[in-house]
């Protein structure tokens, strides 16, 4: 994790991933919240765990501010599609592994959806 920057301001822990809490704040700085790669949190480091951790966070800093419980990030495994150009993918999920036009295809849709939300 490129985390140097923190040194002696965050807590890290032996890998220099900054430790947090099960609401995804930075230990001992209750108002500074932590997304993404640079955390923690045993899960694999991808972009959709980076937005279910912002998702949340958004909510806890709302609740945050209006005095009210913090919700707590659960992290899970989740499905990974690997992109190996157009016509090759690798899918993993809990085990499964299989690789060809199939997952290609999977990445494709999944790409096209997440795109969409982002008309630009």
């Amino acid at each position: 994790p490129n985390s140097e920057i923190f040194k002696g301001f965050l807590e890290l822990d032996e890998r220099n991933y900054i430790k947090v809490n099960n609401y995804l704040q930075a230990i001992n700085k209750e108002n500074i919240f932590i997304v993404g790669d640079v955390t923690n949190s045993k899960e694999e480091k991808t972009a959709q765990a980076a937005e279910k951790q912002a998702k949340l966070i958004i909510k806890n800093i709302i609740n945050l501010d209006n005095k009210k419980p913090l919700l707590s990030y659960e992290a899970m495994k989740r499905p990974i599609l690997i992109s190996l150009g157009k016509k090759y993918s690798i899918f993993e999920y809990k085990g499964l592994i299989f690789g060809g036009f199939i997952p290609a295809i999977m990445k494709y849709f999944v790409e096209l959806k997440t795109m969409t939300r982002f008309k630009i």
